[in-house]
């Protein structure tokens, strides 16, 4: 089951199923009631509804953390104790009527956000204080994701990525997910730092199977800024860069007869997926045939087939909003700059026959993004 049910996905898996926004995520209930047989995994966002993981997980087999384990891990306060006991770095945490002291700048993030969405520096924010927020030390540095696999008794750290968050040439809003690039080779002190929290949190959380970890790399050390306690999106990276099948992996912490991992992934030196976001509103255009047969069609007609240029391709005629994604591109260079030349390149050659987008258009959007950007950073 998916939000968008995308093209490609259907043809990967000819059974996918829509779930309607306006029924997501209660929605998935009937849908899974009407599954073939067999376990269930969730990805992105489902972590913030634990009853109802709890409530599917009475259906059909989980493979993924429980409720209970979403409870702890999806605490910032807890995350935040859990590390600073264990001399590891967090930033701080504050509820949303707590004061907040001026020796640094605060972020004001939804307790049940994903990607990015609803970040905002908190001295931006008018208004009445919001229960449903919470308040967190700002790190400035660079955003990356760590991936572990937490499987029997032992948790393994898989690999690390740069984020792409706020991408003026993807659309990207302020503190949106828009990408991975990687792996990112760090230093042994700092890898060892990255081993530790995966063991604190996954043993103190009861965390099993494939997660991550959201940091901010600052004066040499990971600053844990948010656990994602299911498959990341920045797996794909991984499993495209190198030998690891990251799902194998995740069977063996719930299958005690599958293997502890599965076959080679063939990679290259550096992957980067980056999601194009919609700057105004859109209809998909016929993919089948024009500038775009030659882009996506591919991506549609042979799925799985690596590498791929494109995925998560909407259907012909979709409606996209602004602020939504429209589609994911894929690259692969053989250093970080090279796999983001190709990134671009990929986004501006779609983006012109999706979007239409005139130069003069397009360089006053881009000129506003950075202007944004720029004086959120002050």
């Amino acid at each position: 089951a998916d939000l968008f049910a995308d093209a490609d996905l259907r043809v990967l898996a000819p059974g996918s199923v829509r779930c309607p926004a306006g029924q997501y995520p209660h929605g998935l209930l009937d849908i899974l009631r009407d599954a073939p047989p067999g376990p269930w995994m969730y990805t992105g966002a489902l972590e913030n509804h634990p009853n109802l993981v709890r409530a599917l997980a009475e259906i059909r087999p989980l493979w993924g953390n429980d409720a209970n384990a979403l409870v702890r891990c999806r605490s910032p306060f807890v995350i935040e104790r859990l590390l600073q006991d264990e001399g590891l770095a967090a930033p701080e945490a504050r509820g949303a009527d707590a004061e907040r002291p001026g020796y640094c700048r605060w972020l004001r993030k939804p307790l049940a956000g994903a990607a990015g969405q609803g970040i905002e520096f908190a001295d931006a924010v008018a208004g009445p204080r919001s229960p449903r927020h919470y308040y967190q030390q700002f790190v400035p540095g660079r955003p990356m994701s760590a991936v572990y696999v937490r499987a029997r008794g032992e948790t393994r750290l898989v690999g690390v990525t740069e984020q792409l968050i706020g991408e003026d040439w993807l659309y990207a809003p302020p503190f949106r997910y828009a990408g991975n690039v990687g792996p990112v080779e760090v230093p042994v002190g700092f890898r060892d730092e990255l081993v530790r929290i995966g063991r604190v949190l996954g043993d103190a959380c009861g965390l099993l199977g494939i997660f991550g970890v959201d940091f901010v790399e600052d004066d040499g050390r990971p600053w844990v800024v948010e656990v994602n306690p299911r498959y990341p999106a920045s797996v794909e990276v991984l499993e495209r860069a190198t030998v690891v099948a990251a799902l194998g992996h995740h069977r063996s912490a719930f299958d005690p007869e599958a293997p502890t991992g599965a076959g080679p992934v063939v990679g290259c030196p550096v992957a980067g997926k980056a999601i194009l976001y919609s700057p105004r509103r859109v209809v998909m255009p016929d993919w089948t045939a024009g500038p775009l047969a030659g882009m996506l069609g591919p991506a549609v007609t042979g799925p799985g087939q690596c590498p791929q240029s494109y995925a998560d391709i909407p259907h012909p005629g979709e409606v996209i909003e602004p602020g939504w994604p429209i589609l994911t591109v894929l690259g692969d260079g053989n250093d970080r700059s090279g796999c983001l030349a190709v990134l671009r390149s990929r986004a501006a050659a779609v983006e012109r026959a999706i979007l239409g987008t005139p130069p003069a258009e397009l360089a006053a959007a881009r000129r506003l993004y950075d202007r944004i950007g720029d004086e959120q950073s002050e």
